[in-house]
């Protein structure tokens, strides 16, 4: 577990780099370098397709990942078919940021929050509504922001090896991806195992762009002991649609937070364990509550 004094180090050091990339959140500056504009492929309200060669921004802050609204884990919680994953290929973990509690960052999260509705509001649809789900309201700590990672990817969206797995993340020089392959990814389930399996052909499966202080991709099975309450270094794509209503009914901006990495700054703390209980085969039915509560 890292000191205190080597987190802050730490920190600092990275809050530097993100103010030098132009793309840190809790810069007021920030919004002066990006700005909207189509996917490559993407038709307008006209019927126009467009291409663009702009790459998405990297947008970046430090902040704390919520013990709170965590699907972070290898399914997000996926057991069968519902109203939340129709599928197993749809799903997409997910979870919340919050305000860290240290200087600078946890004043300047303010900022990104702040940055974040300005965006929102620059593309705003006239007479549509903003759907609920980017940024959440009455936290602990105030405004919170979810996040979410696509899990799966089709195979028509990206060249990848025959193994299933994405290779946007695992060189082939690696030698340790075991734990990042389809065949070893985690399920409850047997259901659930026959479904990942049958994924295999028609998509491939791109681990979390998490990685603990010394660099390592974290794996699966580590995902919610490592994340869950970290300070981390992130970086997401902010996306947009503009849906229209049905029958008479408002139309929805629906904004979204695509995880492109999380680096952790300082890992959670540990819930400390109770020392272990003894519990005595006899007490003296006379002896007072002190006397028995001690009795060995």
């Amino acid at each position: 577990m890292p000191t205190h004094a080597a987190s802050l180090v730490r920190l600092l050091a990275r809050r530097l780099s993100l103010l030098d990339s132009g793309f840190y959140l809790g810069d007021n500056h920030v919004l002066n370098n990006v700005e909207w504009t189509f996917f490559n492929g993407d038709e307008d309200e006209e019927g126009n397709i467009h291409v663009s060669s702009f790459e998405p921004a990297p947008l970046c802050a430090i902040t704390t990942i919520d013990r709170n609204n965590f699907w972070l884990t290898p399914l997000a919680g996926y057991h069968k078919p519902s109203a939340i994953w129709h599928d197993l290929a749809s799903v997409k973990p997910s979870c919340a940021i919050t305000q860290p509690s240290v200087q600078p960052v946890k004043e300047e999260f303010n900022i990104v929050v702040q940055n974040l509705r300005q965006l929102q509001d620059s593309i705003a649809t006239p007479g549509y509504q903003v759907g609920k789900g980017f940024i959440l309201a009455g936290g602990q700590t105030g405004d919170r922001l979810k996040l979410r990672h696509l899990l799966f990817e089709s195979l028509d969206a990206r060249e990848t090896t025959n193994q299933g797995f994405s290779e946007t993340l695992l060189s082939k020089d690696d030698t340790d991806v075991a734990p990042f392959m389809i065949d070893n990814w985690p399920v409850d389930d047997d259901e659930t195992r026959d479904e990942l399996e049958t994924l295999k052909t028609t998509h491939h499966l791109v681990p979390l762009p998490a990685y603990d202080i010394d660099g390592n991709l974290i794996q699966p099975h580590a995902y919610q002991q490592s994340l869950q309450g970290a300070l981390v270094e992130l970086y997401f794509n902010m996306m947009h649609w503009a849906i229209a209503g049905k029958g008479g009914t408002q139309g929805n901006d629906v904004f979204t937070a695509e995880i492109q990495m999380i680096c952790i700054i300082k890992p959670p703390c540990q819930t400390a364990m109770p020392s272990k209980c003894k519990v005595s085969l006899y007490i003296h039915p006379d002896s007072n509550c002190n006397k028995k509560l001690h009795t060995t």
